[in-house]
């Protein structure tokens, strides 16, 4: 911390977390597919199964030393040893019966039924007395250690889900597509330390899927699906977990199953003359009854990310390439190409260049939250690098900086106001960039029971907002100002007919999503989206 511009120690330490585990695990798959006389009626039955057991033994040492006026105010020891073991089981079983309708129509039904078992016992035991604990010599004494009970834990949880669901299909040259619905019951066991929890809940969910073909080289893709899951076993432990001194957590055996939906699509269109193509993807998802960390008023959050990129390609002078090329048919011929260039090192109409690019992304945030007023304070800085070997003249070093600042109130009577303001300045570029301050506001009213909401939303309100990008081909930086919509208002209604889950259902644990789920017709191709 820093008073009167002098930096003062808050707290140092050590943490050390230590163990040897031994796992085992299996797993297996089976599928049976049965025509029923006509084609297009089949019954489809598979099973999964897997099994792992996991045993650790270890230690968890860790001294935290509190300053105050630049002296060790009290110090904060753990010096413990665990014996864990962890064992997960699970069964599932699918049948699906499909009957053709004529002219590519189908219709199928299904049901699957997925059993789940999870155990988690450990044994904490606190070191007996020690002549020296610190980060160069962390003794254990066994002969003295005592049981831990706070954060030993003996915990069993199953749970078992089920699908009855119905879909029709389309399938036909140029397109393939489905829709359907799902109920999915989901029951749930709990035993922690003794104490019993019980839940069983029901999710629908409806399913679509959409392949369709204009031609050749364009097509579009479109999945939704939905899926249940269960909290995992440490989100359900409400055993404190100090393996990091300063952030001591725990779970919540009262959480339920959350559900979620999951939306992809894809368009794609590919030019075999110019060898280019377009693709435009979407992802959206959706959880309901999200598990969620129950946190302070106050947080800080740091992001640091940095990438690098090295590739290579062959730059070709001016010459004829009538002789490899038919701009009327379309079709390259390779075999004529090779045998003219069997290397490209060696053949002097072409060069090597070599682009290595580099980027680096630091974001600060600061979050003040209470039930009336969210605060937010940050900053971040973007940095892109370009290397050519050809032209070193394209060596560039581009760097976008940003101070941001956000609060929400709440106020009496349903009201609410928001306000936002992103400052902006820019460093490396060929042409110098203009700082630009961006601020929005918002104003909304609740009203009809909080089921209709009135808002209004200033956007760009000083009109200094644009897009600016930085992208490295084969033989070029190009910097790229693209104008946005600009200054304006708008008006909205909002009404609610229903709402899907919010919030969490019991504090604590952490958040989580599953993956997508599954219809009859199988993962798209490349997999599960």
């Amino acid at each position: 911390k820093d008073e009167n511009g002098v930096t003062s120690k808050t707290n140092d330490g050590f943490s050390l977390n230590t163990g040897d585990s031994k796992s085992q695990s299996a797993s297996g798959f089976l599928l049976l597919r049965q025509r029923l006389g006509i084609p297009g009626r089949t019954l489809t039955f598979q099973t999964r199964y897997s099994y792992s057991n996991t045993d650790m033994d270890g230690f968890n040492q860790s001294l935290t030393n509190n300053y105050m006026d630049g002296e060790i105010a009290s110090a904060d020891t753990v010096n413990q040893r665990f014996d864990q073991n962890q064992k997960s089981g699970s069964v599932s079983g699918e049948l699906t019966y499909t009957e053709p309708l004529g002219n590519g129509f189908y219709v199928s039904g299904e049901y699957e039924l997925s059993w789940n078992r999870n155990t988690s016992r450990k044994d904490t035991y606190d070191s007996g007395l020690v002549d020296r604990f610190d980060s160069e010599d962390r003794e254990y004494n066994r002969t003295g250690e005592l049981p831990n009970e706070s954060y030993s834990n003996d915990i069993v949880n199953r749970y078992i889900n089920q699908s009855i669901g119905a879909n029709f299909m389309l399938q036909r040259e140029n397109i393939h597509a489905q829709v359907g619905f799902a109920a999915k019951p989901t029951n749930t066991y709990n035993k922690t330390n003794g104490e019993t929890y019980k839940n069983s809940v029901v999710n629908w969910a409806p399913t679509a899927m959409v392949f369709y073909d204009f031609n050749d080289n364009t097509n579009i893709r479109f999945f939704y699906f939905g899926q249940s899951s269960q909290p995992s076993t440490s989100q359900l432990m409400p055993v404190p977990d100090n393996t990091d001194p300063l952030n001591v957590s725990f779970g919540n055996p009262s959480l339920k199953p959350y559900f979620s939906h999951s939306v992809r699509g894809e368009f794609r269109r590919t030019n075999k003359n110019t060898f280019s193509t377009i693709s435009l993807n979407f992802n959206a998802g959706l959880v309901q009854e999200p598990i969620v960390n129950a946190k302070s008023n106050f947080s800080v959050s740091n992001n640091l990310n940095f990438s690098y990129s090295n590739s290579s390609n062959y730059i070709g002078s001016q010459f004829d390439m009538t002789g490899y090329y038919d701009p009327e048919t379309g079709v390259m011929d390779y075999d004529k190409f090779n045998a003219a260039f069997p290397d490209l090192d060696d053949a002097k109409e072409f060069t090597l260049n070599k682009i290595s690019t580099y980027g680096l992304t630091e974001r600060l945030r600061f979050t003040y939250r209470n039930d009336f007023v969210e605060a937010n304070l940050g900053a971040q800085t973007r940095m892109n690098k370009s290397k050519y070997t050809i032209s070193t003249a394209t060596n560039t070093t581009t760097w976008n900086n940003r101070i941001e600042a956000s609060m929400t109130w709440t106020l009496p009577a349903g009201f609410g106001l928001k306000s936002d303001m992103d400052y902006d300045w820019y460093r490396g570029y060929t042409t110098q960039q203009d700082d630009k301050l961006v601020i929005n506001a918002e104003l909304t009213k609740l009203a009809f029971k909080d089921n209709v909401t009135f808002a209004l939303r200033a956007y760009d309100i000083l009109g200094e907002s644009k897009n600016l990008s930085v992208s490295d081909a084969s033989n070029y930086h190009l910097e790229s100002i693209n104008n946005t919509l600009g200054r304006y208002i708008i008006f909205s209604v909002t009404f609610r007919f229903g709402n899907f889950g919010r919030g969490m259902r019991g504090r604590g644990g952490m958040r989580g999503g599953p993956g997508p789920g599954r219809g009859p017709m199988g993962p798209p191709p490349g997999g599960r989206p």
